[in-house]
């Protein structure tokens, strides 16, 4: 787990590979974006063989993510 910054914002990644089975492993991260009292989740999961077609495609979806404060 570590503290990152997406789009100016604190955020809490955790990362790791999970397999069941004789199953492919896959990848996974697990973001949480805190906002005020609450917290919103997104999680990024896919084949680890698929990584290399994957990984820059979710890296640009999670960084335009954005969280506006609505009160």
């Amino acid at each position: 787990m570590v503290n990152i910054k997406i789009n100016n914002k604190n955020v809490i990644k955790l990362s790791y590979v999970r397999q069941i089975n004789d199953n492919e492993p896959s990848v996974v991260y697990v973001y949480f974006f805190v906002n005020n009292d609450r917290y919103h989740k997104t999680t990024i999961c896919y084949r680890k063989e698929k990584s290399q077609e994957w990984k820059p495609l979710f890296e640009k979806v999670i960084n335009s993510f954005t969280i506006t404060n609505l009160r």
